[in-house]
């Protein structure tokens, strides 16, 4: 298999791990501080990589660029993240995210100054509409406005742009685990101050913890942080950012699947034709015509 097709591959397990983060955060949060689940996620899964990185690690090395993308792309994106979950419902979350590809898109573009092929563009729109069908009906439903949980969301996903964007400089003169690794390091130390307080306020959290509290917290440091950071980190060092940013739209049904799962939510109709839209959008977008020489592409 290629590195290309791998790399593909790496950014689909990324996003459907972090489709499934959502749902299980919401429930993690409902019995952990938001900050203290920051720091553990992320200073944890740090610490699982140090024994495979010891001998390579050099703080000369974290330079203002990595520290910047760790702070905001990490401690910031996810507080803001945490915070507004704990607002606002997973449907109103779902339906915000679901623009960040097109936002990648355009970073991409202007921040990188990557090229938008038509079929990325083409593949994009469909995923929209997929996203537009699957979340329409709920939402003349169900969908409620919580101004302050919704605007926290919003700002999220403006930082998880500024992570995937700053994860692409930073990709050209790193490794990808060592990327990570500083990564992860300098946003958990950065939910840090935070966890402190929290626990000030509130000493007995950790106390009686629920089995679905613990399974949230080894999810969200092993899978959504060390496996999923690193396939995106690698992902990324093969991949243009905006081509990547169109598989984000798999996160949205891969929440919806796990809602099914784990809240006893039900499949509709509309989330199966949206479905095919958005799969019709990423083959599109990853469609690449063998026929051409490489210098026509």
């Amino acid at each position: 298999m290629s590195h290309k097709n791998l790399a593909i591959l790496a950014i689909i397990l990324s996003t459907v791990i972090w489709g499934a983060t959502v749902t299980i955060m919401k429930v993690t949060l409902q019995s952990i501080p938001p900050f203290s689940l920051g720091f553990i996620r992320f200073f944890g899964a740090s610490l699982l990589l140090l024994p495979f990185l010891f001998n390579k690690i050099r703080l000369k090395d974290i330079s203002p660029i990595i520290l910047v993308t760790g702070l905001i792309g990490i401690t910031g994106t996810l507080s803001l993240f945490f915070l507004g979950l704990r607002l606002t419902t997973a449907l109103n979350a779902g339906i915000i995210t679901a623009f960040s590809p097109i936002l990648i898109l355009i970073a991409a573009h202007t921040m990188l100054s990557e090229k938008i092929r038509r079929r990325i563009l083409i593949g994009g729109l469909l995923g929209i509409l997929g996203i537009g069908i699957i979340i329409g009906k709920d939402f003349s439903q169900n969908f409620a406005l919580s101004p302050l949980g919704d605007f926290l969301i919003l700002l999220a996903i403006f930082g998880s742009v500024f992570y995937s964007i700053f994860s692409k400089k930073i990709s050209k003169n790193s490794s990808p685990m060592l990327t990570t690794f500083y990564v992860l390091l300098i946003g958990g130390l950065g939910f840090l101050p935070g966890a402190i307080w929290e626990w000030q306020i509130n000493p007995s959290w950790m106390t009686n913890l629920p089995q679905i509290s613990i399974f949230g917290v080894l999810y969200a440091m092993l899978f959504s942080s060390l496996i999923a950071h690193s396939c995106w980190q690698w992902g990324l060092t093969r991949m243009d950012a905006s081509k990547v940013g169109v598989f984000n739209y798999l996160e949205p049904i891969v929440t919806t699947i796990t809602a099914v799962l784990f809240l006893s939510e039900k499949i509709t109709f509309p989330f199966i034709v949206g479905s095919l839209f958005i799969f019709s959008g990423l083959l599109i977008a990853e469609v690449h015509r063998h026929h051409h020489p490489p210098h026509h592409r």
